[in-house]
């Protein structure tokens, strides 16, 4: 058997003159020596069979063979594929699973800072209503106990001075104190009790004063001294 001889090869310089004609045989002489190809190929195959005496039974098993591995094969592949997206949407459900966790911890922090913040609220309410109370009553006390007289004996953009006269026993307190404001802020920088108090009781007093700002404990002190000094 000699297929090879049926192999058509081009000859050197015969198709020069006219390229249309070379580009039609070329693809003619190709055609011709795959079908030569195939047919050798083909009576191989045959020669193989006859040499092994391979029935068309035993020729349709071994096809049959051959469509199982196959499809073995096909189907490895396909289970690789399916396990990949598998693997591929297990990684992705964990790192959702990481995002909920980290969210859910993140809520938990957010709620005890909340209940937490609450408490101080609510603590911080208690106190300033303490407080209120407190000073409702001090002030109570203060317009019970305490009757004054009040006037403002100078102002300018920095500060204003309030004269204050304490009435003890229903008489005017020949003791006037002057209390120094600042004007932008009306806050106490001064005050200026005269023959009440000593310089260095006054010192002492103002330091206290600026150290707790309890204003009606300064007048509280001033109103004392103010009466020790109408009973002398």
């Amino acid at each position: 058997m000699k297929v090879q001889n049926d192999i058509i090869h081009l000859q050197p310089n015969e198709f020069l003159i006219d390229p249309e004609k070379e580009l039609h045989s070329h693809a003619s002489i190709s055609e011709k020596n795959y079908k030569a190809i195939e047919s050798h190929k083909e009576s191989i195959l045959c020669d193989i069979k006859n040499a092994l005496g391979v029935s068309s039974q035993c020729n349709d098993l071994f096809h049959k063979f051959l469509q199982v591995k196959y499809e073995n094969v096909k189907s490895k592949y396909l289970d690789h594929e399916q396990k990949m997206q598998i693997n591929s949407l297990v990684g992705a459900i964990q790192k959702k699973k990481k995002s909920v966790e980290n969210l859910e911890k993140e809520l938990k922090d957010l709620e005890f800072k909340y209940e937490k913040l609450k408490n101080e609220i609510k603590h911080e309410e208690k106190e300033n209503q303490m407080s209120a109370e407190l000073f409702h009553k001090a002030v109570k006390y203060f317009t019970t106990y305490f009757q004054y007289i009040i006037e403002e004996i100078h102002s300018d953009e920095d500060n204003y001075t309030v004269k204050i006269n304490f009435i003890i026993e229903g008489k005017l307190s020949q003791h006037p104190i002057r209390f120094i404001f600042d004007s932008k802020i009306d806050t106490l920088i001064n005050f200026h009790a005269g023959a009440l108090l000593t310089t260095q009781q006054h010192d002492i007093l103002f330091n206290r004063f600026k150290e707790t700002h309890n204003l009606p404990a300064l007048f509280f002190t001033l109103r004392y001294s103010a009466l020790q000094k109408h009973v002398k």
